[in-house]
């Protein structure tokens, strides 16, 4: 378990990571070193060799003789071993430090290379340092072998993986001490995470934020994206509250009213007519329901952020007269007349097209509604930039009537869910129209606004951003 923690696994990869690092390192160093040094012991032989050789070319072979015989060997000396042979591998003259005195035989066996670049290296069970050993003829079958041993290269070596050793000891208690900090501290924002997912899930309150470190790093955008997640979710959470309570209370008074019509039905006598009546009753106070839950539904998508847009390229112009036709039918009847304008060139929009077709269809059905008999209606689709100055950049639909108005008091309410004015007496309608009419022209982006007076008609004005024309 201990293992499996986050901060545990990030400090043994820190850990790691440096242990590496220093194991390459060192790797190259020592690699580097060894060259260096051998370069160097292989630049003395040669330089024995050829002062040997020098010493040759004057006194012959006894001047060299001589010269080796006088050498003395002390610890630490580049050159550790003269050996001098005839033509027939016979040693006629050999010189060597104690520790190396037993290599004799091994210099003669078999035939070893002779020239400056050629170094052979002689190990033996009795001695466990390495012997590199040049030669060189002198003439007349003469061979001159001088040696030294690796002893020296051996103990820089020894002492440099020494300091390795414990340099990679500190170099883990540090790099194991410096994870253990800087986890904790870039894994402090996902424990307060952590930590108040758990508050969350405990106390069921979303309302708590997390703050942010003020690094503008990855936690802090994590931190950030979280917040916005719990501020979406509390969003919806009181979207789906309120309009449960909304369904709640606005449900009983359609539900008591089938109810009422039923046990009337029930009360009475057993006549088919009179059940056949009771039915029709129930079935248009069901689907009074249904179209009440359908409307609160889709005001509540829009609001909470859920509804998905389904926006396509569309003719303003040309979506507003398909549903203007829905609506001639029953204008007819009350002789109402439905005026309609559009500039020539039409005006090309982005949008829902099943959505603008409600937005659109609500104003015409309340302005035919709420309009007397031989009134008009007046329906105007273009730039916005032809009201005002400051509606440019947007377009506009227009729907003007002639019918009762709404008084100046409730003009602002008419947006409220359920919210029936005064002045609408027995007409039917949910009072849900406005506000889904307000949600849908909100997602796109837009405004919409009203202007009434009581008796003298109203102007419905949605105006729609060039962003999402």
């Amino acid at each position: 378990m201990f293992l499996k923690r986050i901060n545990v696994k990030l400090t043994i990869v820190l850990v790691a990571t440096f242990l590496l690092g220093a194991s390459v390192l060192y790797a190259l160093t020592v690699f580097s070193l060894v060259r260096s040094l051998q370069q160097e012991d292989h630049n003395a032989l040669r330089a024995h060799l050829l002062r040997y050789w020098a010493r040759y070319e004057v006194g012959g072979v006894h001047a060299v003789t001589r010269q080796a015989e006088s050498e003395r060997f002390l610890p630490g000396d580049s050159l550790r071993l003269i050996r001098i042979t005839d033509s027939d591998n016979v040693t006629r003259m050999f010189r060597a430090s104690d520790e190396f005195a037993p290599v004799e035989r091994e210099l003669g066996a078999g035939e070893r290379p002779h020239g400056l670049d050629d170094i052979a290296v002689i190990q033996t069970d009795e001695h466990p340092v390495a012997i590199e050993v040049a030669a060189l003829r002198l003439g007349n079958g003469v061979v001159l072998q001088v040696g030294a041993g690796t002893e020296n290269r051996m103990r820089l070596l020894g002492v440099v993986s020494r300091n390795f050793a414990v340099s990679a000891v500190l170099i883990v208690i540090v790099s194991a001490l410096a994870g253990v900090v800087l986890t904790a501290r870039m894994l402090r924002p996902l424990e307060r995470l952590n930590s108040a997912v758990r508050s969350i899930i405990g106390t069921g309150k979303i309302s708590e934020r997390i703050e942010t470190q003020g690094g503008g790093d990855e936690l802090d955008a994590l931190t950030v994206a979280f917040n916005e997640m719990l501020q979406r979710i509390e969003t919806l959470v009181q979207g789906i509250k309120g309009t449960l309570d909304i369904v709640a209370h606005d449900l009983r008074t359609p539900l008591t009213r089938l109810r009422g019509i039923a046990e009337v039905a029930l009360r009475g006598p057993a006549e088919p007519e009179r059940y056949r009546e009771a039915l029709s009753d129930c079935l248009e106070e069901s689907e009074q329901i249904i179209r009440m839950l359908n409307a609160i539904m889709d005001i509540s998508e829009v609001e909470s952020g859920v509804l998905t847009l389904d926006r396509r390229p569309n003719d303003l112009g040309s979506l507003v007269e398909d549903v203007i036709e829905l609506y001639r039918y029953p204008a007819e009847e009350r002789s109402i007349v439905i005026g309609f304008s559009v500039p020539p060139s039409g005006i090309q929009v982005t949008v829902d097209t099943a959505r603008m077709r409600q937005v659109v269809g609500n104003l015409l059905d309340n302005a035919v509604k709420y309009s007397p008999a031989g009134g008009t209606v007046q329906v105007r689709v273009g730039d916005a930039g032809e009201l005002a100055a400051e509606y440019g950049g947007q377009v506009f639909i227009e729907v003007v009537d002639d019918g009762i108005g709404i008084p100046e008091t409730e003009l602002p309410h008419i947006w409220e869910r359920l919210y029936r004015g005064s002045t609408v007496g027995e007409t039917s309608g949910l009072g849900l129209g406005l506000s889904l009419v307000q949600a849908i022209v909100a997602a796109h982006g837009g405004t919409v606004t009203a202007e009434s007076r009581t008796q003298k008609g109203s102007r419905f004005l949605v105006l729609l951003p060039h962003s999402t024309a």
